[in-house]
């Protein structure tokens, strides 16, 4: 069944969704200037924009408009791709952006063919953008937390989708080639794929609008929730995940508290600067000795805290492991070594059971023998030291009760003159 589409409109509709797209995504920049990625977005939309009214503007030049066409394409494609690199923070190979359109020219000129022949230009380009497709998918998936923003896997998808458009194009350029009108191709299958360009691109402009504002929103929530100063969570953050995971019920989970040894003598002997170098130094040794699934959280001043969510078979040697890390590090500042050591207590959901308030007492309870044990050590919680902790309670509020109740000498008052 023949489809009864004029080419020269649908390039106009496409023309003007895309430039509304590229107006969009660039107000969008205009509103954040240090998303990068937006400016890429903006400039790809723009380009191709361009490149639908050449396709519009020129019918009778069809060699020329195949030639501009193309490498505008390449290049607008090119954009594409390097926007979802710049947003997972990753450089931009901007030589690409002269290397390839040379490539192609130089192509064009060592086979005429690719540009006079509007079937085989079609088929080199939609290669091109297979591959720059499929990359760009691979990138949005692949970025460091994309995958808890909402319209990274539609956008993955939507990407891919086009890339099998495209490869259906190059399959239908040799089973089918186009009949070339006015400098236009007229095959219906164009027409389909003009259609599917014009949908892929309104939803593309929404979906990395709203990516954009997931990601902004995202970035203040880590904010909130990471300590400035060694860039891990904060107690509020910590205590949070710990809340969420405590809820396993897992006897073998396993919270330790960490606190470093006279960090007071640091800052009053080599200064503030010192102390905060101390505290990021320790934050880092200890993140690279952690698993990827124990959670490990500032509480505040010179203490820090580990939770096991899984437990470990042998959690005093991996505490002692820390430990070590930590007392043979070499912390320097401005050249000067700075001794720091650690005292570590601990504590098992088994022992404490599955509240936080709890759990986190009867660690702290471990970390107080470690510090009288006289510190740079790991000591585990047992009920032997809250017994303890209630009976020195018991006694020093039993003795305050005696002293207020025995008789005592008569105040002595001084007469007025």
């Amino acid at each position: 069944m023949h489809v009864i589409l004029d080419i020269a409109t649908i390039y106009m509709c496409l023309f003007l969704s895309v430039s509304v797209a590229a107006v969009t995504m660039s107000i969008v920049w205009y509103s954040n200037p240090n998303e990068t990625a937006a400016g890429l977005w903006t400039a790809s939309y723009a380009l191709g924009a361009f490149t639908l009214l050449v396709l519009f503007l020129l019918p009778g030049f069809s060699q020329v408009a195949s030639a501009i066409n193309t490498t505008s394409s390449l290049v607008t494609f090119l954009l594409l791709w390097s926007g979802f690199r710049v947003f997972n923070h990753k450089s931009v190979p901007y030589a690409l952006f002269l290397l390839v359109p040379a490539l192609y020219i130089a192509a064009c000129f060592l086979w005429p063919v690719l540009y006079h022949n509007l079937n085989i230009n079609l088929a080199m380009q939609s290669a091109f953008i297979v591959l720059i497709t499929f990359a760009s998918a691979y990138e949005i998936l692949g970025g460091p937390g994309n995958l808890q923003l909402s319209m990274s896997r539609p956008i993955a998808v939507a990407l891919l989708a086009h890339g099998l458009f495209r490869l259906v194009m190059i399959y239908l350029v040799f089973a089918l080639p186009s009949d070339v009108e006015n400098g236009r191709m007229v095959a219906d299958w164009w027409k389909f794929l003009l259609l599917e360009i014009f949908v892929s691109t309104s939803f593309m402009v929404m979906m990395t609008i709203i990516l954009l504002k997931d990601r902004s929103e995202q970035l203040h929530r880590i904010a909130s929730e990471t300590d400035v100063l060694t860039g891990i969570a904060n107690r509020r953050a910590f205590i949070d995940q710990c809340d969420l995971l405590l809820q396993r019920h897992d006897n073998a989970q396993v919270l330790a508290m960490l606190d470093l040894d006279h960090f007071k003598s640091v800052n009053d002997g080599f200064g503030h600067n010192a102390g905060d170098r101390v505290l990021s130094e320790v934050a880092r040794i200890v993140t690279e000795l952690l698993p990827d699934e124990v959670l490990f959280g500032r509480m505040g001043g010179e203490e820090f805290a580990l939770f096991l969510p899984n437990g470990h078979s042998d959690v005093r040697a991996f505490m002692e492991t820390i430990r070590e890390a930590i007392a043979k590090a070499e912390i320097r500042h401005k050249g000067v070594p700075v001794p720091v050591t650690i005292s570590i207590g601990f504590a098992t959901v088994k022992q404490a059971g599955t509240e936080f308030d709890l759990l986190f007492a009867a660690a702290d309870r471990a970390l107080y023998s470690a510090k009288q044990s006289g510190r740079n050590c790991v000591c585990r919680f047992s009920v032997s030291q809250l017994l303890t902790s209630v009976e020195k309670a018991t006694l020093k509020k039993a003795f305050q009760t005696s002293m207020q109740r025995r008789p005592g000498p008569e105040p002595i008052g001084l007469e007025a003159s």
